[in-house]
């Protein structure tokens, strides 16, 4: 997956949905069709919305931007008096702007937040995730290849791209916590969620 602009609202029971969606701009926005999840990743327009099990989903590239920073944006803050009481996690992904982030927000407070490309690292906010340190410990680019990098640039170059390669690896693994336990798995429900196109 190359594209993911994601929100997650947990326990949809504590929210007050129509609360949610007006703060969120939806009821100005016209409802469309129903659309699979991988679908709603591919249109650079609108918002879409739906829910899984216990939990809200909501796709808009504008709105999981607007959470990394290294402050809360009144977004974010906004967003947390509708939902005191639910996590919320947003993972994003753009391959064509070598982009990736991802937030964890529990209790209202950020537990992790961290954003970056493969040349600079803009935000990154609290304790390392469990995931991450498994990827960090996984060499994702080979010893050879690491090599080589410390040799034509430098050792803090090749540092930035083993911490671009955990930060867009990330996002599709904290998927398994809501999704299913491997990437096929998470394929195949993904695929079955649908969601309503607001534009």
């Amino acid at each position: 997956m190359d594209k993911l602009f994601l929100i997650i609202i947990t326990h949809v029971m504590n929210v007050n949905v129509t609360q949610l969606k007006t703060f969120m701009g939806f009821d100005k926005l016209s409802a469309g069709s129903e659309v699979s999840f991988f679908d709603a990743q591919l249109v650079n327009r609108g918002m879409f919305y739906g829910t899984y099990q216990d939990n809200i989903i909501i796709i808009s590239n504008k709105l999981s931007l607007s959470f990394y920073y290294k402050d809360p944006s009144e977004f974010e803050k906004q967003l947390l008096l509708y939902a005191p009481k639910s996590d919320i996690t947003v993972l994003t992904l753009d391959d064509r702007n070598s982009f990736y982030g991802y937030a964890l927000i529990k209790d209202g407070v950020r537990q992790r937040v961290k954003a970056g490309t493969d040349t600079e690292v803009f935000v990154d906010v609290g304790k390392i995730l469990n995931e991450e340190d498994v990827l960090l410990k996984s060499n994702l680019i080979p010893a050879d290849e690491l090599d080589a990098m410390k040799k034509e640039h430098y050792a803090n170059y090749a540092n930035k791209q083993i911490e671009y390669e955990v930060g867009k690896h990330i996002p599709i693994k904290l998927l398994n916590r809501f999704f299913g336990n491997n990437i096929d798995e998470v394929a195949e429900t993904l695929n079955k969620v649908l969601l309503i196109e607001y534009q």
